[in-house]
C-alpha cells in the first residue's frame, strides 16, 4: 500500500506539473494577447496622433496664409491711403497756390489801377450813394444811378469810377478808390 500511496503521491505532482505547465502556457498566451493588443493600441494611438498633428499642421498653414493675404491687403490698403493723402495734399497746395497766384495777380492788377487812377479823370462816385441820386448813366449794359461824389456822413470809403472797368477771371470788376486819395 505504501506503494499505492507513493504511485499516487506521483502521479498527483505529474498532474500538477503538467497542470502547472498547462498553466504556464495559457497564462503565456494571454499575457502574449495582452502584448500585441497593447501594441496594436500603441500604433493606432501613434497613427491617430500623426493625422491630429498633420491635421494642426495643416491648419495652421491655412490660418498663416490668411494671415499673410490679410496683412498683404492692408498693407495695399495702407499704400493705397497714402497715395491719395498725398494726392489730396498735392492737390490742396496747388489750389493754394494758384489761389495765393490770383490774389498776387488782382493785388498787383488793383495797385497798377490805383497807380493810374491817380490823376483823377472825371466825379466819383460813391457805392453808397448809386442808389440815391436821381441821374441815371448805363456801364455794361446795367444802369446806375449817379449820386453826389463826396458826402460828409457817407460811411463807405470806396468809389466807383464810370469811365472805366476792368475784368478779372470772366468777371467784370468796376474799378475802386479809397476817398481822398
Amino acid at each position: 500500500m505504501k506503494e499505492v500511496i507513493e504511485e499516487q503521491l506521483q502521479l498527483e505532482r505529474e498532474r500538477e506539473a503538467e497542470l502547472e505547465t498547462i498553466f504556464r502556457q495559457e497564462a503565456k498566451q494571454v499575457w502574449e494577447k495582452r502584448e500585441e493588443e497593447w501594441e496594436r493600441e500603441r500604433l493606432a494611438r501613434g497613427r491617430l496622433m500623426a493625422e491630429v498633428l498633420a491635421e494642426r499642421q495643416r491648419q495652421i498653414r491655412e490660418k498663416m496664409e490668411r494671415n499673410r493675404q490679410a496683412q498683404e491687403e492692408s498693407v495695399k490698403y495702407r499704400e493705397q491711403l497714402i497715395r491719395e493723402l498725398e494726392e489730396a495734399r498735392q492737390l490742396t497746395q496747388r489750389e493754394k497756390e494758384e489761389e495765393a497766384e490770383l490774389k498776387t495777380a488782382r493785388k498787383q492788377e488793383l495797385e497798377a489801377q490805383v497807380g493810374q487812377e491817380a490823376k483823377p479823370r472825371g466825379p466819383l462816385l460813391c457805392a453808397d450813394h448809386l442808389v440815391s441820386s436821381s441821374s441815371s448813366s448805363s456801364l455794361g449794359g446795367e444802369s446806375i444811378k449817379m449820386g453826389h461824389p463826396f458826402e460828409p456822413e457817407s460811411t463807405n470809403n470806396f468809389c466807383l469810377e464810370p469811365e472805366a472797368s476792368v475784368t478779372f477771371a470772366s468777371t467784370k470788376y468796376l474799378p475802386l478808390r479809397t476817398r481822398g486819395g
